[in-house]
């Protein structure tokens, strides 16, 4: 998960209008939500456009699902709520409630890699105070959502990972945040079983850059000259791994910086 700046995404033209126009017939009860599904579908390159086709909440590329448009707060209902809540329908064309995700995130299904758990965010929309729950327009600001947002940066700053590859909270996450995070790994399927051993080949690579760079770092320490070239590729090569566009570039960007015991860690990674 990367922190997505929305004010980022390139609204095509006469997409607000067939967005207000939808909300509309919605909510005078003259149209159903899915009638009306080509509004985000429409929008969808447009997110596609800041990150590439990498899913916002586990930031894998392709190889689990194609990525759909997810609604943050769910359009048609949510789950395990009390009174019965028939989603946000308000907000089901509006382009600040899209999230990019992979299907694994954003749909309800079991990881035959780990006892057939379930995961992935379905309906599920957790406050932290149900009493804030929002029932009409508006009332959404008072809400705090459970699940971390990729578009609302200190959310994303409580998620870390162990070396092995399984997601957690940030060591100085304080109680009600470490609910946050862990609740969040469950609902977005963070823990796939398939996404932990990619995430772990992504360390044994990383690991093998880490340590070949430290060699040239010693060399170039030396008096040796000529090892600056190849120190600098293997930087480079690390810088890669972090950019935003890079497939798990946040678990790439804490690993690396878990090796600052390393000199060159510390000032080229700050």
């Amino acid at each position: 998960m990367r922190y997505i700046d929305l004010n980022l995404i390139v609204i095509p033209d006469g997409w607000l209008e067939e967005s207000d126009r939808a909300t509309k017939e919605i909510l005078q009860g003259n149209a159903k939500i899915d009638d009306f599904c080509y509004v985000w579908q429409d929008l969808k390159p447009a997110l596609e456009m800041i990150v590439g086709k990498k899913c916002w909440y586990c930031e894998e590329i392709q190889s689990r699902s194609d990525k759909e448009v997810e609604h943050f707060r769910p359009k048609k209902g949510v789950t395990g709520v009390k009174p019965k809540h028939s989603g946000y329908t308000w907000l089901a064309f509006n382009y600040t409630n899209y999230r990019y995700s992979c299907g694994y995130c954003n749909k309800r299904r079991k990881d035959s890699g780990n006892n057939n758990k379930l995961g992935g965010k379905g309906n599920h929309f957790p406050l932290i105070d149900e009493n804030r729950r929002a029932y009409k327009s508006g009332d959404e600001a008072y809400e705090t959502p459970k699940l971390l947002d990729p578009c609302v940066e200190a959310d994303v700053k409580l998620l870390d990972f162990n070396e092995d590859g399984t997601p957690c909270p940030v060591p100085l996450a304080n109680d009600i945040d470490k609910d946050r995070v862990n609740v969040s790994i469950d609902l977005y399927h963070l823990k796939h079983s398939e996404i932990v051993e990619q995430r772990k080949a992504l360390a044994r690579y990383l690991e093998d850059l880490i340590c070949d760079a430290d060699y040239f770092f010693d060399r170039v320490a030396q008096g040796d000259n000529t090892a600056i070239t190849k120190f600098q590729e293997k930087i480079n090569t690390l810088k890669t791994a972090i950019n935003i566009i890079s497939r798990f570039s946040l678990f790439s960007e804490r690993y690396i910086i878990g090796k600052r015991h390393l000199i060159w860690i510390e000032f080229v990674f700050k």
